[in-house]
């Protein structure tokens, strides 16, 4: 899955530096949590907000911030 692998977890850093946006990546693997959010994946602003969720990251990391930012 994604979050086992530090690849995708280095691509989605990656992005969101470019994007000069901080990221702070936390694996939570209790059942109860993912069960609440109803995703393997989900960000979560500062202020709680879910802001995206998913099972799998896109192909294409920096889609996901634009997306959360309304770029595109």
């Amino acid at each position: 899955s994604f979050m086992q692998d530090s690849s995708g977890i280095a691509a989605l850093q990656s992005a969101f530096d470019k994007r000069g946006a901080p990221l702070h990546v936390q694996v939570i693997s209790r059942v109860d949590v993912r069960t609440l959010y109803e995703c393997d994946l989900v960000l979560v602003r500062p202020d709680g907000h879910v802001a995206w969720c998913a099972d799998a990251l896109l192909r294409d990391p920096l889609a996901v911030i634009d997306r959360i930012r309304g770029a595109n």
